[in-house]
Parts: structure tokens; C-alpha cells; sequence
């Protein structure tokens, strides 16, 4: 027997173990009692943000009175896989303390209901395949809806997630635990061909756990011994998920594992199709070991040819110069009993190693050219060079090189804004995009989406909230914190400052709730806005025009409902066509209301830099919001943003009881009118940093500015702000070369993939400033804030895509150039100043091979006269060389070097160089 109040004051305690006892054994009338006390209590909690401080207790007692309905939600917001605590516990007599999960399972079993199961089926579903941060919950989670599953498991992507990853952290981690759990649990058998299929699993469990025995890949392997797992099934696993691609940590164990299974001959021959599927696209050491087993086939006299040649294509594709050498062997194999295989080597032709075209050539005049493929090598070996071609000529006859393309210029056109959202379903749809789930995978949010969501909130919360209500509706079903409420900011979280997201989420509850204002109202200074006012400086200084905006729409739905919005762009830039900012303020004015303060003045900000005067005049004529428009426009606007690079002392290690400082590369902003400066804004949420080139977009290099501390370091996940910077307008100063050196220097080959692009995208409108970017780089290099390494990796990349189109060539040759007569050493910078060597070499001789580490290409200092060891000179000529390093620093502080000896120095070369 218990009463509410009882119950609530052991909850509010957190004693988990108090309500175990107290709600053991209820009868089913006190149980029934007990659900509306404790659901509303929770729910309370919730709003009032804490619920967290006691969520053990709340799983425990819902567990007790709730049904599976309402069980399933309640649990996936507890906290299942804590470990509640009390004084007198003794470990001696009862072992390690047990979690949440098992209190919830001993008050579920003794409740006697039959519908357990279907508990589990509802708690799979809800669960997320997501990342180990989340893992005591989830790990816990898929234990206990195994322990409630019937004789099938619910075999969802979070189940499967979570339960293989449990087995690889903790006490099944080895080979030896997870081998015996599925001698124990047969209704495991059912989950091995689930782990190749659910994203991130294979990744994880083909990881070696904690113990030293194997882990998943040998329990595996165990099992298919035993017969309790079908090798083919793992076989046919491996295969598919190697298909999917990976990285070569993601790779490892999938192959490893592979290798185990020892696949036979005929098991090849059923599956070569799967194994070709390898060679394209995957990893070098996957598309390898497609390759080794394939070459075993075709040995055997068991491998189609038609299989073989497309295999072959595929490798000379690709840039491994091991799978081409690989390759031209098996092929030099192959053509002595299939002399019409000798149509593959013309995809070698065009390989980017000289060394794969060589040896094609060798395997050519080796086996001499069947009339049947004669024309199709003399048609590829139009790519070849001018020596190679020449060789070729006594088998091919004469050869031709292949003529130059047609430039093709880059993306010059910038692109509408989409039409607006149509109906109230759409506008949910496109916001339920936009939640904060979705961010965690995309990393950065659409800005031209959040627009468009913008607009139609406000425009059907004026002409028909009911429908945008009941287009919510089923979406408030699913997320309880979206409940309606008028905008209501006097319960902040003491530890909380207000986000982008928090902002966009109370727009919604503003929505639900009835309109407290009319066309003509503005909107009031209520104390809940004083009280975000200050939380918004307090704890973090995010005061940014976009947080400003979201709360004055967050406001503005209740209190003074408009229209339309006068800052939604019509460019994907963020521009405003200043012609239909007319059109706007001419339309609300006939319909006799003023814009919202902080919405006109972002689309004031959005015009571009020079607006027709007949505009202008247009704009003095539609009124005050109008006329304020126009005398910025007569003044001015901004006027001129002048970026200066320039190095400040940056706090490192902040966390620490003492800080240190350490010299950082940053760019100054300053406009020509004072008065209309940014400032040093700190940036808002990480993934609403996507929409900060959309606030000036006429003013891009004062937005890369204010970037620069982003993307330094190598950050990760910010390179696709870079191509948003590209689609701005505005000249490119030092904070444009800045930041896309920064973008070229980045530690993840994805993110200097976006630098690419805007690269391209730059020199397609003539808009790259290349002596400016190499004078980024040779800024960034001397003061060992940049990696040379990647950055000739990154320019590489770029030429290679930009190989043919108009212009590319001269304009890299500027940056490179830039960049190598500026290297200089540090002065009086922090440790021990840099040393580079630079290679020099006589006019017509062909460039070095990259070292082990560097670029794939670059540019090259080429000097009349031998050779030298120098820094750059004048009167030193440039040429590209591929492939070639330009420069190394060998004294970079964040990255560790083997000690080695250090070389002679040439005759001739100056103290402090190689």
C-alpha cells in the first residue's frame, strides 16, 4: 500500500531504491490511481528542466503503474543505465551494484503481464543506431528489451546498434563471452546477418574489444566452425557491407574476418560478381583483396573474360599505381592465351602514374597488337606523352596527341532562392528536417531550408494558424517539448544560454498558441524578454543578428503577427533583390503595417553593395520603414570592409586553473563607416555557423573573417562553409585567403574537398584572388599553423578537377607562386623557427617524386643553371611539375618526426636551408 505523496517524496530524493520497495506488489486499483499524479509530475518536471535530477526514480515507479503504451516513451526518456547507490550497500555480500534497467525488469516481472513483448517491440523502435556517447543508456536499453523480447528479438537498427556494441565494450567484449552467449541464447543466430546491414555496427564490432583474444571477428569465425552461424551468411555479409565502402579502419576487421572464412573456389565463382563490385570505388586494401581472389579465380581457368576486362578498366581508373603494376602482371598472364585482352591496357594510357603508362607500353611492344584492338590502343594512347607515343609508333603507326578540351567555365551563375512553401504540410515537413537530430548527421543546417521554414511559419500562423496547428500536430504527437505554450523565457536553465535552436523551437509553441496582437500591434517589452536579454550576454557572448532575428519571430507570432518577412533572400546567397525589398515595403504599406525592427534591418543588410538610384527614390516614397532604407542607401550602406591579417594572443588550454597564450593568426575587420562595424561577434551554435555568410552577403570577406577562428587547427565538420562563402558576393581580401587556406590545411580529406570547390567556383567568376591566397599560405606555413603536406594535397586535387577549364591553370600558377616567394622563416615566433627545403632544378629536367606524406602535385621553383639549395630567389622560374613537393617544413611543432640525420649542404647554399 502507497499514497502520492509518499511516493513523490522519494522520487524527489532520487531514492531508487525506496521506490522499488515502496511500489512492489500494488494492487491494480492503487496502480490506476497512481497514473495521473505521476505522469502530470513528470511532465512538470520536464518544463521546468528537471526531470534529469531524478530519472532513475521515475523509470523505476513508472515501470510499476504505467502500460506498454505509455512505458515505452517513459523509459526512453529515463536513465536506464545508471547505477543508483546507497550507503549501506554491501559489495562483499551482493556483488557490484546492479543499473537501473535491472529494478525496471524485477518490478516488470512482478507485475505478472502478459504484454512484455510487446514492450520490448515498442522500446526497439524507439531506440537510434547513434554514437558511443550514448552508450550506458543504450547499452542497457538492448539488454533489458532482450530480456522482455518473445522467442523472436526486434531486430531494428538501434537494437542491433546497441546490443552489438554492449558485446564489444564490456564483459562480452572477448571472443570466448560472445561465443558462449550464443550457445546460451540461440535467438542470437538471428542477429549475426543484422550486424553487416545497420551503418556503423560492422565498423564497431570488427573492432577488436577490450580483450586481447579477438573479440567479434574470432567469435565469429568460432561459430562458423560450430555451425551455429552459416559461413556463407557471414561471407555474403562481409561482401555486401565491403561494397558500401569505408575507410581502411572501417575496412580492417570486415577483412580479417574475410580472410578467415578462406573462401574456396567455388564459392568465388558464385560470388564474382560481388567481388568485381569491389574494384571500382572501395578502399585500395579492399579493392586489393577483390583483386587477389578474383586473379586466384581466373587461375583456376573458372573466370569469365568479359569479368576480367572490366576489372582490369576499373583498376587503370583508379590512381594506385600497386593495383595498376598488380594488374598489367595478371594481364601480361592473361594475354598469352587471350591475345584480345590487350584492350584493357588501353585505360592505362591515361593512368596518372608514368610508371603504370610505362609499363602498359612494355606490356604493348611485348606481346605485339592484334589487329582486332589495334585502333582501340591507338585512340588511347592519344594520352600518353610525346616519348611514350613515340615508342608506340612502330606497332601503332603514327599517334597524335589528344587535343586540348574546351574550357568550360565553373558554376557563374549564382541560384534562385526555391519557391516558397506552398501548403502548412509542407512547412512541417520541411521543420521537422530541421530538428535537432538531423543536425547531429548533416553538422551544418541549410540555410536557404531555415528561410524557407521561416516564411511560411510566419505567413500561414497569419492567414490560417489552424492549419499549421493541425500540420503540426502529428509532430507535437512525437515531441512532447514542442507542447503549446506562449513564448515564455523566465525559466532558463541557471547553466544555459539561449541557442538558435531553443529559439526556433519556441516559434512553434508561439504557433500553438492564440495571437495576443493584430497587424497594426508592435511588439511589447515583456520581462521574459528582459530575462533572455540578459541570460543572452551572461554565461556566453553569442549576440548575433541571427539570434536576434529568431526571437523577434519567436515574439512576433504572438504578440504582432505580420504577413510576410521582409529579410527572406532572393538569391541562395542571402542577397535581396532591392527591387522586390520595394515590392515588400509597398505591400505593407498598402496593407498599413511596419516591418518587424531587427527583420528589416537584416534585409537592409542583405541588398547588395550598389543599388540603382531609381530604386533609391522608389524606397524614400513607401513610407518611414521605406525612408530609413533609402537615407542608408543615399550614405552609403556599409561602405568598404577593409580585412587586415593580423596575430593576437590567443587563450590555449582555457580549461586549465591557468591559461596559456599562444600567437594565432586572425583577421581585423574594419568598415569604411564605423558605425555599421560587426564587431568581434563570437559565433553562435556550431551548426548554425552555415548561416552567417547569408547575413552580409554582399560582404563575404568580412564573414570569412569573423570565420578564421572556426576554421583554424584543422577543424573538423567546417569545410562546407567555405563553398557558402564562394556563392557571396564581394571582393576577396585577407580574410577570404585566409580562411580558404585554413580550408586547404584542414585534417579531414572531406572537408579540404569543400576548399576544392570553392576554389573552382571562385576561378570560374574570375573572383579568386590567387596572389592573396598565396600569401595566406606562406603566412600560415612560416607561422606553423598550417601543414604544408595537405595544402599541396589540396591544390593538387583542385588542379587536377580544374585540369582543362579556362584560366585554371595561370591562376593556380599565381597562388603557388605567391606562396613559395614568401615562404620566409619565423621571426621571434614561439619555439624553433622552421627550416624548408625547397627544390630547385635546370629547365627540362622532369620533377622529383613526392616523398611518403606529401602532395600528389604542386609547383616548383626551376632555375637556370644546375641545381640549388636556396631560398626562393628573384629571377627564378616557375614551372608545374607533377607530381612534386615545393616545400617542406620540417619543424612543425604538431606533428612528431622521427629524428634522422640531417643531409650535407650543397656547395653554394645559404646558412639555414637544406
Amino acid at each position: 500500500m502507497t499514497d502520492w505523496p509518499k511516493l513523490r517524496e522519494l522520487i524527489e530524493s532520487d531514492d531508487a531504491f525506496g521506490v522499488k520497495e515502496e511500489v512492489s506488489d500494488l494492487p491494480a486499483d492503487q496502480r490506476r490511481a497512481l497514473v495521473k499524479p505521476l505522469t502530470e509530475y513528470e511532465r512538470d518536471l520536464r518544463l521546468e528542466g528537471r526531470d534529469w535530477l531524478m530519472r532513475s526514480a521515475l523509470a523505476i515507479a513508472g515501470s510499476a503503474v504505467l502500460s506498454a503504451s505509455a512505458l515505452a516513451p517513459w523509459l526512453s526518456r529515463g536513465s536506464i543505465g545508471e547505477t543508483p547507490g546507497r550507503t549501506d550497500y554491501d559489495w562483499s555480500a551482493h556483488g557490484p551494484p546492479r543499473t537501473v534497467a535491472d529494478h525496471v525488469l524485477d518490478v516488470l516481472r512482478a507485475r505478472g503481464v502478459p504484454w512484455l513483448p510487446d514492450l520490448a517491440d515498442k522500446l526497439a523502435s524507439r531506440l537510434r543506431p547513434r554514437g558511443e556517447r550514448w552508450a550506458a543508456t543504450g547499452h542497457e536499453m538492448a539488454w533489458l528489451i532482450t530480456e522482455l523480447a518473445g522467442p523472436t528479438l526486434p531486430l531494428t537498427d538501434g537494437y542491433v546498434f546497441h546490443f552489438a556494441l554492449r558485446w564489444r565494450a564490456w564483459v562480452l567484449g572477448s571472443a570466448t563471452g560472445i561465443v558462449q552467449a550464443v550457445r546460451d541464447d540461440r535467438r542470437l543466430v538471428e542477429l549475426v546477418p543484422r550486424l553487416f546491414e545497420v551503418d556503423t555496427v560492422a565498423r564497431l564490432i570488427t573492432t577488436p574489444g577490450f580483450s586481447a583474444d579477438g573479440g567479434w571477428p574470432k567469435a565469429l569465425l568460432a561459430l562458423a566452425e560450430e555451425g551455429v552461424v552459416d559461413r556463407l551468411v557471414l561471407l555474403d555479409g562481409c561482401l555486401a557491407r565491403l561494397q558500401r565502402g569505408g575507410t581502411r579502419d572501417q575496412c580492417r576487421g570486415l577483412l580479417d574476418l574475410h580472410d578467415g572464412l578462406a573462401p574456396g573456389l567455388d564459392e568465388l565463382a558464385a560470388r564474382a560478381g560481388d567481388y568485381a563490385a569491389l574494384v571500382p570505388d572501395c578502399h585500395s586494401r579492399v579493392a586489393a583483396t577483390g583483386q587477389r581472389e578474383l586473379r586466384r579465380l581466373d587461375d583456376a581457368g573458372r573466370l569469365d573474360l568479359d569479368v576480367l576486362l572490366d576489372v582490369s578498366r576499373a583498376v587503370f581508373v583508379r590512381s594506385e599505381k600497386k593495383l595498376g603494376r598488380a594488374q598489367l602482371s595478371w594481364l601480361d598472364e592473361v594475354v598469352r592465351r587471350a591475345p584480345e585482352a590487350l584492350a584493357a591496357v588501353a585505360t592505362a594510357f591515361g593512368h596518372d602514374a608514368r610508371d603504370v603508362q610505362e609499363r602498359a607500353v612494355k606490356l604493348v611492344l611485348k606481346h605485339g597488337v592484334d589487329p582486332v584492338v589495334r585502333d582501340e590502343l591507338a585512340d588511347a594512347a592519344t594520352a600518353l606523352p610525346a616519348d611514350l607515343r613515340e615508342r608506340l609508333s612502330g606497332v601503332l603507326g603514327e599517334v597524335e596527341a589528344e587535343p586540348e578540351p574546351e574550357p568550360v567555365l565553373a558554376g557563374v551563375a549564382r541560384a534562385p532562392m526555391p519557391p516558397p512553401l506552398a501548403t502548412p504540410d509542407e512547412v512541417a515537413a520541411a521543420y521537422a528536417r530541421l530538428l535537432p537530430g538531423r543536425w547531429e548527421q548533416t553538422r551544418q543546417i541549410d540555410v536557404v531550408e531555415v528561410e524557407r521554414v521561416l516564411a511560411g511559419l510566419v505567413s500561414f500562423s497569419f492567414a490560417d494558424r489552424d492549419a499549421l496547428r493541425a500540420a503540426f500536430e502529428p509532430l507535437v504527437a512525437k515531441q512532447p517539448w514542442l507542447r503549446p505554450e506562449q513564448p515564455d523565457w523566465s525559466r532558463l536553465r541557471p547553466w544555459y544560454s539561449p541557442t538558435e535552436t531553443g529559439e526556433i523551437v519556441t516559434t512553434i509553441r508561439g504557433v500553438f498558441g492564440d495571437p495576443q496582437g493584430d497587424i497594426d500591434s508592435e511588439i511589447p517589452d515583456l520581462p521574459a524578454h528582459q530575462h533572455w536579454r540578459a541570460r543572452l550576454t551572461e554565461p556566453i557572448n553569442k549576440l548575433s543578428l541571427w539570434m536576434e532575428r529568431l526571437h523577434e519571430i519567436a515574439l512576433g507570432v504572438v504578440y504582432a503577427p505580420r504577413p510576410f518577412l521582409m529579410a527572406t533572400p532572393t538569391e541562395t546567397s542571402g542577397l535581396i533583390d532591392p527591387h522586390v525589398l520595394a515590392d515588400r515595403l509597398e505591400e505593407a504599406d498598402r496593407q498599413g503595417f511596419e516591418p518587424w525592427s531587427v527583420d528589416l534591418l537584416q534585409a537592409r543588410l542583405r541588398l547588395p553593395r550598389h543599388v540603382d538610384p531609381a530604386v533609391v527614390d522608389r524606397l524614400d516614397a513607401l513610407g518611414p520603414p521605406g525612408v530609413w532604407v533609402a537615407r542608408w542607401l543615399d550614405d552609403g550602406g556599409s561602405g568598404d570592409a577593409r580585412t587586415t591579417r593580423v596575430e593576437e594572443q590567443v587563450p590555449v588550454r582555457r580549461y586549465m586553473p591557468q591559461p596559456s597564450y599562444e600567437p594565432r593568426t586572425r583577421v581585423e575587420v574594419e568598415f569604411s563607416r564605423p558605425e555599421q562595424d560587426i564587431g568581434s561577434v563570437v559565433l553562435g551554435g556550431e551548426h548554425w555557423r552555415g548561416c552567417w555568410p547569408s547575413v552580409l552577403p554582399a560582404y563575404r570577406d568580412a564573414i570569412a573573417a569573423h570565420l578564421v577562428p572556426v576554421l583554424e587547427g584543422g577543424a573538423r565538420r567546417m569545410g562546407p562553409l567555405l563553398p557558402l562563402l564562394a556563392e557571396a558576393h564581394g571582393p576577396c581580401g585577407d580574410g577570404m585567403s585566409t580562411a580558404l587556406a585554413f580550408g586547404l590545411g584542414a585534417g579531414e580529406r572531406d572537408d579540404r574537398a569543400y576548399v576544392v570547390d570553392a576554389l573552382i567556383t571562385l576561378a570560374g567568376r574570375g573572383e579568386l584572388d590567387g596572389p592573396g591566397l598565396g600569401a595566406a599560405i606562406a603566412h600560415l606555413v612560416s607561422h606553423q599553423e598550417l601543414v604544408l603536406s595537405r595544402v599541396v594535397a589540396g591544390a593538387g586535387r583542385c588542379r587536377s578537377r580544374w585540369r582543362g577549364r579556362a584560366g585554371g591553370r595561370d591562376r593556380g600558377c599565381r597562388a603557388a607562386r605567391a606562396a613559395a616567394r614568401r615562404r620566409r622563416q619565423p621571426q621571434g615566433g614561439p619555439g624553433r623557427p622552421a627550416r624548408a627545403r625547397c627544390r630547385h632544378l635546370p629547365a627540362g629536367r622532369a620533377g622529383p617524386r613526392p616523398r611518403r606524406g606529401g602532395g600528389a602535385s604542386g609547383f616548383q621553383p626551376v632555375r637556370q643553371g644546375g641545381p640549388q639549395a636556396a631560398r626562393a630567389h628573384e629571377g627564378t622560374r616557375w614551372r608545374w611539375r607533377t607530381p612534386v613537393i615545393s616545400c617542406q617544413a620540417t619543424a612543425n611543432p604538431r606533428r612528431r618526426r622521427l629524428p634522422r640525420r640531417r643531409p650535407a649542404r650543397p656547395r653554394g647554399a645559404q646558412p639555414g636551408c637544406l
